[in-house]
């Protein structure tokens, strides 16, 4: 009786339909809409980009100013330690000795070295604009 060509097949279990729900849900998720993605036309990267560059432009000032306070402060000190008419230590000895290192802040330099080529640089002026109307530069 089982050589009967009259089987009964379970739905779910035969071969033919294992084969085809895998395909019946590969065909269906292409009809459905494909997962979101980022439209970069509406101009949520360049706000992105727009804030980290004005970050970056705010750590950069206040770095500077920092450096420059510390060496004015540093300045004044060595100063006053050597009108005083003390002994030196020898680790203290090139404190005493006013010569400026080369600064990488410079004033100009760091801000006027933005080149053509910088797709940004309009971003960077107007961050530039922005911290000198409030007196961070």
């Amino acid at each position: 009786m089982s050589s009967c060509g009259s089987e009964i097949s379970i739905p779910g279990t035969s071969a033919e339909s294992a084969q085809v729900s895998p395909a019946s849900s590969t065909e269906s998720s292409p009809s459905s809409s494909p997962v979101p993605r980022i439209n970069k036309n509406h101009g949520f990267l360049k706000h992105i980009i727009q804030n980290q560059i004005e970050r970056d432009e705010y750590e950069k000032a206040i770095t500077q100013s920092r450096a420059e306070r510390d060496q004015q402060y540093q300045k004044n000190r060595v100063a006053e330690k050597v009108s005083q008419n003390r002994y030196i230590p020898p680790h203290l000895r090139n404190l005493a000795t006013p010569s400026s290192p080369p600064s990488q802040f410079s004033p100009k330099a760091s801000f006027d070295n933005s080149s053509k080529n910088d797709p940004y640089g309009e971003f960077r002026a107007r961050a530039r604009r922005s911290l000198q109307r409030e007196g961070l530069l």
